[in-house]
């Protein structure tokens, strides 16, 4: 009945095309028939991005599940963008607005100016989204025949996890967002306490594992994924100049040349032969190999610059086209309760992914390793490995 009297054939939406529309449409369940689901949420992300320029058209009701519904479709990277955004309307216009800035949700997003009987700047009116950020962000759920959270899940949020690891820069439909790299969060149940909190490590200003850009003291990460580093071709501890974009390869700057030799060799001592290595140069020249040695200072090519440690290594073999995320995850389940950790594949083959806990694998090629108290199973299900375990405390690193 609902689909038959809103429903518009003719335009694929539903009622006059708004995003609330389309939203509780796509909430409730029933109301959309499957074979029409993916075009109204299409709409409504054409909407949000191409129409309001990344900006949601959503009032209290519509806001409540906006985030929800576009997660729901595949486009959490569209909620993402929504909820960071920092132009009217949106929470970062609340907050960065000087007439006050927000610390609380106002009433409405125009409370900045609104008239006096609406313009309450301390309001829950705006603050729905928190269940998608404990849920979705915070990656904190329950199956649905748990009670009281008896049997928890935890997933880390895929599509952003995906987004931080492919790019440095803004998501693609984010006017202003940086890519998330961590959240924690935690919920109190009458069995305890659950806590949650997931991370990637710092991305060194590149998004080729095959060559770091730092700042002083600053530890850059290089790798040759499923392979071995077999040379140097640049380092330099000074101004380099490029990037690791791989638009504009590093090349040697103004200052630094005089430190240049001995900087290469030392790195070639920290990473030829690894898979993985990880220098930082500091004030003086003094840098370090991460798990190695120590370069002792020398001179410093030019005092009172700002300087950048810049390395680029070559690979024994061709790194794989698409190399496996990092990410670290640290488990609380209070007692009486058991828990499913979702760890997603992240575009990686499965017997390429591995799974550890305490740095003991739990699962490799594939396959569970039995070995872990707690641990009870671990499973490939669609995309995801599912890692069963009890109570207690954990720090499982997926990695591959």
């Amino acid at each position: 009945m609902f689909h038959k009297a809103w429903y518009n054939a003719d335009k694929g939406y539903y009622e006059n095309g708004s995003q609330t529309a389309q939203t509780l449409a796509l909430t409730v369940p029933g109301l959309v028939p499957e074979n029409l689901a993916d075009g109204v949420a299409k709409h409504m992300v054409d909407d949000i991005v191409n129409v309001r320029g990344n900006h949601t058209t959503c009032g209290i009701i519509g806001w409540r599940w906006e985030l929800e519904a576009l997660t729901a479709y595949g486009y959490a990277d569209v909620a993402y963008a929504l909820i960071t955004q920092q132009t009217y309307p949106s929470y970062g216009y609340e907050i960065l607005n000087p007439v006050e800035p927000a610390t609380t949700i106002w009433e409405l997003w125009n409370s900045d100016v609104s008239g006096p009987s609406m313009n309450s700047r301390d309001h829950i009116m705006f603050g729905g989204p928190g269940k998608w950020i404990y849920n979705y962000v915070g990656g904190i759920g329950q199956t649905d025949e748990s009670i009281g959270f008896e049997h928890v899940v935890l997933a880390p949020p895929a599509t952003l996890l995906e987004l931080a690891h492919s790019t440095t820069e803004a998501p693609p439909n984010s006017t202003i967002s940086a890519p998330l790299r961590f959240a924690s969060a935690s919920h109190k149940t009458l069995r305890g306490t659950i806590a949650f909190e997931w991370s990637l490590p710092a991305k060194a200003g590149a998004t080729d594992p095959t060559c770091g850009l730092g700042a002083e003291s600053q530890v850059i990460d290089l790798a040759c994924a499923g392979s071995t580093i077999k040379s140097i071709p640049f380092a330099e501890y000074g101004t380099p100049s490029g990037d690791c974009s791989g638009i504009s390869k590093l090349s040697l700057g103004k200052c630094g040349a005089n430190a240049t030799a001995a900087i290469s060799s030392f790195v070639s001592k920290c990473c030829v032969g690894k898979e993985s290595c990880s220098v930082s140069c500091e004030a003086a020249s003094k840098c370090t190999c991460v798990g190695g040695p120590s370069l002792p200072a020398t001179t410093d090519p030019c005092f009172g610059t700002a300087k950048y440690l810049g390395v680029m290594v070559s690979c024994a073999a061709a790194p794989p086209t698409n190399h496996g995320a990092t990410v670290t995850m640290k488990v609380s389940i209070p007692t009486a309760s058991d828990s499913q950790l979702v760890v997603p594949l992240l575009g990686s083959a499965v017997n390429s992914v591995i799974i550890t806990e305490g740095g003991t694998p739990i699962f490799k090629m594939g396959a569970y390793v039995h070995g872990v108290e707690g641990i009870t199973g671990a499973s490939v299900v669609g995309s995801t490995i599912v890692v069963t375990h009890g109570s207690g405390d954990y720090v499982f690193v997926r990695a591959g």
